[in-house]
């Protein structure tokens, strides 16, 4: 019997190149969107989905206790150099997703609105989830991608946990 994780490190040196961490990172991402897109999204991540949660998350009253605006300075931060995108926001490929204007309301305006905020940031999370299910990220920043697995699985974890 084949072990599918040997076999990729014996395939792949990206992968194989990745500290413990980082594979778990990873692994817990695939885990958690898959729950989450079923739990959460009715197993259909797209724009009416993600309006919809942010709707109901507002009135509710549980969009603040999401982590929500950490998540948007992390992005910020990370998407933003000097008031324009950088190259890691061109990597995110957000023309497959029909480049959501929330995302760069989100980026670039801090004053934005709690649902604008939240479906932006469920933008990013959706593209990191296709860029690594349909294979971007083994091109090119696999082992970059620690932090972001994280971020996004403790959101979606706090998401889950309030709805």
């Amino acid at each position: 019997m084949i072990d599918p994780t040997e076999w990729i490190c014996n395939k792949e040196s990206t992968y194989s190149n990745l500290s413990p961490d980082e594979k778990k990172a990873i692994g817990e991402f695939f885990l958690i969107w898959s729950y989450f897109e079923s739990e959460v999204l009715s197993c259909n991540g797209n724009r009416t989905s993600f309006t919809s949660l942010a709707s109901a998350l507002l009135d509710s009253e549980k969009i603040s206790d999401i982590g929500l605006d950490e998540l948007v300075v992390y992005f910020q931060n990370r998407y933003v150099s000097g008031g324009v995108f950088n190259d890691k926001y061109d990597a995110l490929e957000l023309e497959k997703s029909r480049n959501p204007p929330e995302v760069d309301e989100m980026l670039l305006n801090g004053t934005s609105q709690q649902v604008t905020k939240l479906i932006g940031c469920l933008f990013i999370v959706y593209r990191f989830r296709n860029n690594l299910f349909h294979g971007p990220k083994w091109r090119y920043k696999l082992s970059e991608q620690e932090s972001n697995m994280s971020k996004a699985c403790q959101f979606m974890i706090k998401i889950i946990d309030n709805t």
